[in-house]
């Protein structure tokens, strides 16, 4: 039998809750309820009061997420503490699981600095983002041939993924046969490609956003 559980109202930090037919007043710390009379002092209340004797409580009963134990006839009701220590435990356990899904989601992400920069500050296996060496950006100064250091950090490969758009191709003007940089006739309102800006872009010269 499904009993119809509700609060009917609060009254000096204690809650007063209509469960079935009868009424259970819950002290402040929550942990029990204790049954009261109805208010009425007809004899209809005393026919209620008769019918309540015979009204069946389960011996365990849900209230928002404490589980309550019945104490002998009913008059009394418990809160099961073990009850409450397997939700709180349950929940941790979600959380946990829901922590560990967003970092493993970050962990798929790529460090917008060590790809842009080729080094990170938490280059000490602490960032959560992933450093992957293939994915640098080209270095500038080594297209221009104006890069001489040996420990330079960002790519000195030339390779469509990383290579910025050529402005004299894309005018139409570009004769040399072995320009390092992209030549892929891009739309002039076409947007900036994030992953470029990022330091690397996947799709190289298959996409049509700008590299400038």
């Amino acid at each position: 039998m499904d009993l119809k559980i509700y609060l009917q109202f609060v009254l000096q930090g204690e809650r007063i809750f209509r469960i079935g037919s009868l009424r259970y007043k819950m002290d402040s710390s929550r942990r029990t309820l204790q049954r009261i009379s109805d208010d009425e002092s007809s004899s209809g209340a005393l026919q209620k009061e008769k019918d309540a004797k015979k009204m069946y409580i389960p011996r365990r009963l849900m209230i928002g997420k404490d589980e309550y134990v019945r104490i002998g006839n009913g008059n009394q009701l418990v809160r099961d503490p073990k009850k409450r220590t397997r939700i709180l435990a349950s929940e941790k356990v979600r959380w946990s699981l829901h922590t560990a899904r967003s970092r493993l989601a970050r962990k798929r992400k790529y460090c917008q600095f060590f790809t842009r920069f080729g080094k990170c500050n938490k280059d000490d296996g602490k960032c959560p983002f992933i450093h992957d060496s293939s994915k640098i950006a080209v270095c500038t100064k080594f297209l221009n041939g104006l890069c001489f250091n040996p420990g330079c950090k960002l790519t000195h490969k030339v390779i469509p993924e990383r290579m910025p758009d050529c402005s004299y191709f894309l005018q139409g003007l570009c004769t040399n046969k072995n320009c390092p940089y992209r030549h892929v006739h891009v739309n002039p309102n076409a947007s900036t490609c994030e992953g470029f800006l990022k330091g690397y872009c996947a799709d190289g010269n298959e996409l049509c956003l700008s590299h400038l």
